[in-house]
């Protein structure tokens, strides 16, 4: 936000004054500028930069306030010194500079520039700079600078970091503007410390201390956050300070331009030793250029066209009336009509303009003014995308260009484009049309005389005329004059007169807020204190259009994070577990009324049952969610966690386990079964899944492209429990684990944000969602590594149990074989009467690989002929199998052990054994995975399972063999066990075979801590066999990104910090 005008021009006009008393580092000399002589008249041209001219093709930008200044019912801090906001009151719940981003793509704006620091003095990084005190029981010590984000409610983020990684992801220029001249937290008005006592909150220092901090500051801005597009001086710097900041620039920004950095006698802070590099202000905060606005000249106005000062304007203006910049509770908008004028009288008339964009006190940009955003970026698309069709348009000699028609054409306006690389040369234009009626008579075409439509002096970027009214004509022709041969980068003629009144019209018919009126549910108008309950008329004329359909998102989180409407739809405090769910159900049913639906006889309590293979883990839930996007999803966890409510997480796949996903009637299940994309990128390098896709289904996407993924290897089983868990695949020691295989996860925290976790942001979280579970965020969006290995050999042999002891030494023959071949598979099934293998191999044979010969020779029961085939194919032919796709009850178990034959052999004995005692179905499978899938791990950034210390093991005890990980040994109850009661007998089955099995490795001394996640019970404690260490390191990622506990209290049950006590 700037100042008022006055305020600004008072601040700069201050600056001789604080010169006489400041300190200076290095005074800033007044540069010698940059021109040629005209050849016509020898009078100067100022010549740009690159960067200027790079900066003026942007056309459009925004200044965000968000700071804590949003949270004041006055504008910011201005003009009252005293004021020292409560740092408590920065708590957004739904921060989501992703959010921003969307309303700036859609104005079209190329850069936005985030106010880090306003007037207020609160920094929105965690500054780490430190300064002396004094004054008010300082003793001169030096303490921190503790007015930032890192002492609020929300600590541990970083709104400048946020910003500037939205911005690189949307490929918007980012820069930062910073008060130097006031900060109230420092008791500091014109760049000097006040002498007067000091207001609550603030703290003493002295004027070259407060240089300093300025200096250290800026330091961090321009040294920790990338490249910067422009930087903001408000009202300018002191004289003291001038010397120290160019050198800064020029030490770190070389490249951006800066916003108010000339004094109007041409002293300037550039951050080009060689050249000025700044941008002026156009002396009004109304969105309002001269007619006459020039490129050239220092001072805030037009400009002058004989200035020796390439200095081009900016208009800075505000979306909100009353020239309000930070968000203003129930502030009017300025209507698209004032909007579009606005539009015309900048950017058409040679200046950038820089739009106010304010997000409100929950983080987000509200949705009426996101509609409006989008609005005014949809009518600058629609009107000057694509001009008038054209028979010939081009350059006419001197100066001059011609536009004809094939036929007689209406225009209302023209768009003027001078090439500037040389300096403005156009000194005053005129625009001629042969003006013809409709059809075209009037005369013969060059008998038609030319008639003046319009005219003007400065072109410079761009100049838009738009006529008093349309005419029609055969041709247009633009005449001028100049000091020096111009070139015109483009002259093209519009006729929009008719789609601005469209626009207006259709504006106005939503009027306030009628937006979330149109996207939300009707019930949401009595919520919302600012929409009326009207609400016929703008749905009978706009329902299902377009327009109605682009701001669901916004609007819908525009109305959750507003603290009223969620107190009128239920108390914040439900006393009982089963009222807090009802709380949800109700805000849900009213905001996502489409995806939320009590069970019991609802379409989505029999979707969910019929995905649960193991009929054990249903539990049925008080209320049921089925966000369908993101935003929903983040709407739903908000209420969530508003009521205190207690939630289970389910994406698509199975899990054994009741209320892993699942919760009963005293909490809400969260379901992301419709969140299940599967898209390609680009470059078909990445294919990006929802988490409730399950891998049957990205197989079949990727192999129409002849592409696969590192997933799962039955059909059913999902994307987000495969890859969370760790995750087995065919191929381990090619490819690592699943969650190898990563490259970016897209990430819903627990206060409803949204973040990238990948190998150059969040790496903490990155490296602990590979393996860690349930418990730093909802996944979103898994962005995998694709591979062109779909192609899969696969031979099924099935063993008589009198062969088991030959088979477990054949089978251990191939293991060992894997080491050294990684396109080699294997998986050993033990059941009471039979062994199982299935040997696969990346890629197509044409006879089967020599490493399995050892099973060849063993007579088989059962031995189809081996097939090349696919994932795809592969992952439903498995599924069927091994009866995976019956409807029973089941239950697993997990532990690892060295490699060996004998204990192999032992286990399929122990199961046949206890099987004879039981009326349950019993297998155990063998998973081999050796130290090259550990390789592959740690190449793309590792995972937190830490089997390196596994892979260490193995190569100590096992002459360097690959580690057998002994999966799914619990017990498979067959499908006649559908008696409840037989549930806990059991578990205890599953439980016995288990100790069973490890005593057996124990002996042998081939007994392993490791477990694996995907495949372990409830009563396993899979996270602490990752090491204390490990174990230590993820409850810091936990506590950083979830410091409310949010996903260790509410969330019901599944592998969590909280329970994996060592």
């Amino acid at each position: 936000m700037t100042p008022p005008a006055d305020d600004k021009m008072l601040l700069l006009l201050s600056l001789a004054t604080l010169a006489a008393a400041a300190v200076s580092v290095r005074d800033a000399a007044a540069y010698k500028p940059r021109y040629r002589i005209s050849p016509m008249d020898g009078s100067k041209i100022a010549l740009p930069t690159r960067e200027q001219l790079a900066w003026q093709d942007k056309e459009i930008g925004v200044l965000i306030h968000y700071e804590i200044a949003t949270y004041l019912d006055i504008d910011g801090c201005n003009n009252v010194p005293d004021l020292v906001p409560a740092v408590s009151l920065f708590d957004p719940a739904l921060l989501n500079t992703d959010q921003w981003m969307d309303s700036i793509a859609a104005l079209g704006a190329k850069y936005a520039t985030l106010v880090a620091k306003h007037n207020c003095g609160f920094a929105t990084w965690p500054s780490k700079v430190r300064f002396p005190t004094r004054g008010a029981g300082g003793d001169g010590r030096k303490t921190g600078y503790n007015y930032t984000i890192a002492d609020t409610p929300v600590h541990g983020t970083d709104l400048v970091g946020q910003f500037v990684k939205s911005a690189k992801r949307y490929g918007v220029g980012h820069g930062f503007y910073y008060s130097v001249v006031v900060n109230n937290f420092l008791n500091v008005q014109n760049s000097a410390v006040r002498d007067t006592q000091l207001a609550p909150g603030q703290v003493g220092i002295t004027n070259d201390t407060y240089n300093q901090v300025v200096f250290d500051q800026l330091t961090e801005l321009w040294t920790k956050y990338g490249t910067l597009t422009e930087i903001w001086f408000d009202g300018g710097y002191s004289s003291a300070q001038m010397g120290k900041i160019e050198d800064l620039l020029q030490e770190h920004q070389s490249q951006a331009v800066i916003f108010n950095g000339c004094q109007t006698n041409g002293t300037c802070v550039s951050p080009n030793s060689d050249a000025d590099e700044t941008v002026r202000w156009i002396g009004t905060e109304m969105g309002e250029a001269p007619e006459e606005n020039w490129s050239t000249g220092v001072t805030n106005d037009g400009g002058a066209s004989d200035s020796p000062y390439f200095c081009p304007a900016e208009c800075d203006t505000t979306l909100q009336t009353q020239d309000r910049w930070f968000w203003g509770v129930d502030q009017p908008l300025r209507s698209i009509q004032e909007m579009i004028d606005v539009y015309h009288k900048t950017v058409g008339r040679n200046c950038v303009l820089e739009l106010d964009l304010a997000p409100d006190r929950s983080g987000l940009i509200p949705a009426n003014q996101a509609a409006r955003y989008k609005q005014l970026g949809d009518f600058i698309k629609s009107c000057y995308g694509q001009p008038v069709a054209a028979k010939r348009s081009r350059p006419a000699g001197k100066g001059a260009w011609s536009i004809k028609f094939a036929r007689p054409t209406a225009v209302d306006r023209v768009s003027l484009m001078e090439d500037q690389t040389d300096g403005q040369v156009i000194r005053s234009y005129q625009v001629l049309a042969r003006v013809v009626d409709e059809d075209g008579e009037g005369g013969a075409t060059d008998d038609v005389p030319w008639t003046v439509v319009s005219n003007g002096t400065s072109v410079g970027h761009k100049k838009i005329d738009i006529f008093d009214k349309p005419v029609t004509v055969t041709e247009l022709m633009v005449n001028s004059t100049f000091v020096d041969t111009p070139k015109w980068r483009s002259v093209t003629a519009h006729l929009c007169d008719e789609l601005t009144a469209k626009m207006v019209a259709m504006a106005e018919a939503f009027g306030a807020g009628a937006t979330c009126r149109v996207v939300c549910h009707a019930r949401v108008a009595p919520i919302m204190a600012y929409l009326s309950n009207d609400l016929n008329a703008v749905l009978d004329g706009l329902a299902g259009t377009e327009h109605a359909a682009a701001s669901v998102e916004s609007c819908r989180l525009s109305v959750a994070k507003n603290s009223e409407a969620l107190d009128r739809l239920g108390s914040a405090t439900p006393v009982g577990a089963q009222d807090r769910v009802r709380a949800v159900a109700d805000a849900a049913e009213v905001l996502l009324d489409d995806v939320s639906r009590l069970p019991r006889d609802s379409a989505q309590h029999a979707r969910l049952v019929e995905k649960n293979w193991s009929t054990l883990c249903w539990l049925p839930a008080g209320c049921i969610v089925s966000p369908r996007t993101v935003a929903e999803a983040a709407l739903a966890l908000r209420l969530i966690t508003r009521f205190r409510a207690s939630f289970s997480v389910r994406s698509n796949g199975h899990l054994a386990e009741p209320g892993f996903s699942s919760i009963g009637e005293s909490g809400v299940l969260l379901d992301l079964g419709y969140v299940s994309q599967v898209e390609l990128s680009a470059s078909k390098e990445v294919v990006r899944v929802g988490p409730g896709a399950t891998w049957d289904k990205v197989y079949e996407e990727l192999e129409r492209y002849e592409l696969t993924a590192v997933g799962g290897r039955v059909k059913g089983v999902g994307v987000a429990g495969l890859i969370l868990g760790g995750g087995l695949s065919h191929f381990p020691n090619a490819w690592g684990m699943a969650c190898d295989s990563v490259r970016n996860f897209e990430v819903l925290l627990a206060d409803s944000t949204v973040v990238q976790a990948n190998a150059n942001e969040n790496t903490d979280l990155f490296w602990a969602l590979k393996g860690g579970g349930p418990n730093f965020g909802i996944v979103t969006r898994f962005d995998l590594q694709t591979y062109p290995d779909y192609r899969i050999w696969c031979s099924v042999r099935t063993f008589a149990d009198k062969d088991a002891a030959r088979v477990m030494r054949a089978a251990a023959q191939v293991q060992e074989a894997m080491d050294d071949d990684e396109n080699l598979g294997l998986i050993v099934v033990g059941v009471p009467g039979f062994v199982t293998t299935v040997v696969v191999y990346r890629g197509h044979l044409d006879a089967a690989p020599t490493a399995s010969a050892a099973l060849d020779e063993i007579a088989a029961v059962a031995a189809p002929p081996p097939e090349n085939s696919t994932q795809a194919k592969l992952c439903a032919k498995m599924c069927t199998d091994m009866g995976m796709d019956a409807k029973i009850k089941r239950q697993l178990g997990t532990l690892s052990l060295q490699p060996d034959a004998e204990v192999y052999a032992d286990f399929f004995d122990i199961l046949c054994k206890l099987h004879a005692q039981q009326d349950f179905r019993l297998q155990f499978v063998l998973q081999p995975v050796g130290p090259a899938a550990v390789r592959q791990g740690q190449r793309h950034g590792g995972n937190c399972m830490n089997m390196g210390d596994l892979a260490q093991t193995c190569k100590a005890h096992a002459a360097d063999s690959s580690c057998a990980i002994l999966t799914k040994t619990g017990v498979f109850v067959c499908s006649e066990w559908t008696d409840q009661r037989h549930d806990e007998a059991a578990k205890a089955v599953n439980h016995a075979l288990r100790g069973q099995l490890r005593d057996a490795a124990k002996q042998r001394g081939k007994d392993m801590e490791f477990m694996f996640m995907n495949d372990a019970c409830a009563s396993q404690n899979p996270l602490a066999s990752y090491g204390a260490d490990t174990l230590d390191r993820l409850w810091d990622v936990s506590r950083k990104y979830d410091w409310k506990g949010v996903f260790q209290e509410l969330q019901n049950d599944g592998f969590l910090l909280s329970k994996a006590s060592l």
